[in-house]
């Protein structure tokens, strides 16, 4: 059923390019902020076994970025039966505070807008410490080492699973998420 949600999204987002898709960069068209939050938020439900805080799933949203503003509009939305709630850290943070906070609060998930391969590896070192899904909206940043990201290839819309951070989480998700992304390695 959650197979069918992807790909009927990324249907919709395909057939609806115009609102979908944004202005061409140095990068080429981009996916709008809330489509973004919409597939991520999607994605996210077919990981198994994430953190939560009774019948609440935090989600830590870092950085300012439209997708931070478009993610923070999810708060309160109902996901696999259990609350969103979105918390937005604006500064910069280090691994260490990251570790610290992680380790305060379970975090399910934790969405990187800084898009900066550096600051993208101290939040991967950090939440694999605490098994903390590493998001974003930008495809180089899944590179680096974030778990999952958005991205627009041949134009259409779609997301990237970085296998490897995902197994070194130890987070078990849909063997069928693999069939709507693009998997690195």
């Amino acid at each position: 059923m959650r197979v069918f949600w992807v790909a009927s999204l990324l249907a919709a987002l395909v057939l609806s390019a115009a609102p979908g898709l944004s202005g061409a960069d140095a990068e080429g068209p981009q996916l709008s902020p809330s489509h973004q939050a919409k597939l991520l938020l999607v994605a996210l439900s077919f990981f198994r076994d994430m953190p939560s805080e009774g019948a609440n799933l935090n989600v830590l949203v870092l950085g300012s970025c439209p997708l931070a503003d478009a993610l923070a509009e999810m708060d309160g939305k109902a996901l696999n039966g259990r609350s969103l709630r979105m918390e937005s850290l604006r500064e910069r943070s280090s691994e260490s505070a990251l570790r610290k906070r992680f380790a305060e609060r379970p975090y399910a998930a934790v969405v990187d807008c800084s898009r900066r391969t550096d600051h993208a590896k101290a939040v991967a070192a950090a939440a694999s410490v605490h098994k903390v899904l590493h998001i974003t909206g930008d495809s180089a940043t899944v590179e680096a080492g974030a778990a999952l990201g958005t991205e627009v290839r041949n134009g259409r819309p779609g997301l990237v699973l970085n296998l490897t951070t995902v197994r070194t989480l130890g987070i078990s998700f849909d063997g069928r998420l693999a069939g709507a992304a693009r998997i690195l390695q």
